[in-house]
């Protein structure tokens, strides 16, 4: 089928005008589409009508296919399933608009990891001509591309309701309890997920996560090639002594590239190895990349990133983290620490790092509108301290650290405070160069006393 079959649905409803919603408009109206936007504030365009999800008028309904962006609520999505309509969300809207069949599509999913791994892929991958879409920040639908390498970060919004969308090589990181308030349930939000499996054939790749218990007992069956990973036994690839094996042969030591810190991103760079092997599948080819390309690789901000060292305490700001899950990774790479924490916590359930917590952690700052939730989730175990403000979390954890590392990692969404995980991100950093001003202030002061 002509690409111009394939985009021309007629009528086409797109619900919620962000960053995916833009791009859906932007590709479909060159194919004679009927098309209307509905979006909660006023845009610019004379397709807009203004949505309120919770009484929808009947034109919302009246259409060939719906696309809803990521923000648009699960109920949501079930009025229009449960009427029949067409649904699609833009990610396969994308993938209709390129030749599968001339193209190789490597997608990454999972609740922790994603973007750093989706970023390493197609750093190895570049001199390859490869194409990072998705939830890494740019939408499939602004490719212009008809056939090519393509890398997509798939969040479980979108693989929700795809319907003939595939990818030939799968990887699954990890799951964990996240986005309840959307999925609902624990069992919707992992059928979600697995869905990065259901159209695949005896051609593809599958990369699962062997040390993730969850995964591997819920793994549903596929005509796929199934590859694992794990940094606790021996496996397709896997970690051990600081070394990374490949169908096992060593392949690379984690000691010459000092820019990849802490167990999660050992995970991520097993799934990115095996990844790339499925593209390249020649063992010599796929070492002398790695060990080529990794050490120009710079790891996103606010993940478990090193801000600063002041009078000898380490600062690291781990703002993307939003859930349990990842505080738990993030604890791991610490002997003992200070752990600031705060944000929304969208029904996650904690009690599955409070034995880490406990061996870990020195005392627990919380901030902002969800303070009292952290302090009455941790209290029994662990000293909390409660602040309204970040700046005054940070304050006290540096004034009260005996030589620990502080650890910005929230467990929460940002948007009780800050605008998204990145504003929280800068702010905690600008926080800490303050803190590194006032120091250094105050040691010139000392100086200076001294010298009169």
């Amino acid at each position: 089928m002509s690409r111009i079959k394939k985009l021309y649905f007629g009528k086409v409803n797109i619900i919620g005008f962000g960053l995916s919603g833009k791009a859906v408009y932007n590709l479909l109206k060159n194919f004679n589409n009927e098309i209307k936007i509905f979006e909660h504030s006023k845009i610019n365009s004379k397709e807009f009508i203004k949505i309120n999800f919770d009484a929808f008028n009947c034109d919302i309904y009246n259409a060939d296919l719906i696309v809803p962006s990521p923000g648009v609520p699960y109920k949501t999505l079930l009025k229009f399933l449960n009427k029949n309509l067409r649904v699609l969300p833009e990610i396969e809207i994308g993938y209709y608009n390129i030749n599968p069949n001339e193209s190789f599509l490597i997608g990454i999913t999972g609740t922790n990891g994603k973007t750093t791994t989706s970023l390493l892929i197609d750093h190895f991958l570049k001199p390859f001509n490869s194409n990072l879409y998705g939830n890494v920040g740019n939408a499939f639908c602004n490719n212009r591309k008809e056939k090519g390498l393509f890398i997509l970060e798939l969040s479980s919004f979108q693989l929700s309701i795809i319907k003939k969308f595939r990818v030939n090589t799968a990887v699954f990181l990890n799951i964990e309890e996240d986005h309840l308030d959307w999925h609902l349930t624990f069992e919707n939000y992992l059928n979600s997920k697995m869905n990065i499996f259901k159209n695949q054939n005896e051609n593809d790749f599958r990369i699962v996560n062997l040390d993730d218990k969850k995964i591997i007992k819920n793994l549903i069956v596929s005509n796929s090639k199934t590859f694992y990973f794990s940094a606790n036994e021996e496996a397709d690839c896997y970690f051990k002594n600081g070394k990374i094996f490949l169908f096992s042969k060593k392949i690379l030591e984690l000691k010459n590239f000092p820019n990849i810190f802490g167990i999660h991103n050992i995970y991520n760079l097993l799934s990115s190895t095996l990844a790339i092997w499925t593209y390249l599948k020649n063992l010599d080819l796929v070492e002398k990349i790695l060990n080529e390309r990794l050490i120009s690789f710079k790891v996103p901000e606010h993940r478990l990133e090193f801000v600063k060292e002041i009078n000898g305490i380490k600062f690291y700001n781990d703002s993307k983290s939003t859930n349990p899950h990842s505080v738990k990774f993030a604890l791991m790479n610490f002997e003992k620490c200070i752990l600031i924490m705060g944000g929304l916590t969208k029904d996650a359930n904690f009690e599955i790092i409070k034995d880490i917590v406990k061996q870990k952690v020195s005392f627990i700052v919380s901030f902002g509108k969800n303070k009292d939730f952290f302090y009455n989730e941790f209290k029994d175990i662990v000293k909390v301290y409660k602040f309204d403000d970040l700046e005054s979390a940070v304050k006290f954890a540096f004034e009260n650290s005996k030589g620990e590392p502080i650890l910005f990692s929230p467990g929460g969404s940002s948007f009780d405070l800050f605008k998204d995980y990145k504003h929280r991100g800068k702010v905690f950093k600008e926080i800490v160069n303050k803190l590194h001003w006032k120091t250094n202030s105050f040691k010139i002061f000392k100086l200076w006393i001294k010298s009169e």
